[in-house]
């Protein structure tokens, strides 16, 4: 099986670094039509992704569905960036986001930006494969729920 994905994507890495044949394409609008055209057999996307892309598309491409018994899962932060000689202002964001961990006010953010795509995730209903990110080799907090989304665990 074939997954799709931008030709510039890290996630295209990724996935060909595991084995993964990958198919490209240079617009991410145009993944879809290729998709449905079958020149790859699948789209992975972000676990909050695909229910917006979906409702945005359902009219124009009604054959377009989210596969419903499994998943792929692979370790990607987001960081937040700063000047590197601004270490006064990185040292700040870490305690912020480490107090905001610690006081739950993190989890609660999240929690209410995302609650609602895990839930239509079904992750417990899944088979998950989990691959690695070649990409990241010393990921901050491997394995601490505070730190990645791991419910499906």
């Amino acid at each position: 099986m074939h997954p799709g994905q931008g030709q510039d994507w890290l996630d295209t890495q990724v996935l060909s670094e595991n084995g993964f044949t990958v198919v490209t394409g240079a617009s991410y609008e145009g993944l879809f039509g290729m998709l449905l055209a079958g020149r790859f057999d699948f789209f992975p996307r972000g676990l909050h992704e695909p229910f917006v892309e979906l409702k945005q598309r359902q009219k124009q491409m009604p054959d377009l569905a989210i596969e419903e018994t499994l998943a792929l899962h692979y370790p990607y932060p987001d960081y937040f960036w700063v000047r590197k000689d601004n270490k006064r202002l990185a040292e700040r964001v870490r305690k912020g986001l480490e107090a905001a961990i610690a006081d739950g006010s993190f989890e609660k953010l999240f929690q209410s930006e995302y609650a609602e795509v895990i839930r239509l995730a079904h992750l417990d209903k899944r088979r998950i494969f989990a691959i690695p990110n070649p990409a990241y080799g010393d990921i901050p907090h491997p394995g601490d729920q505070r730190y990645w989304l791991m419910g499906w665990k």
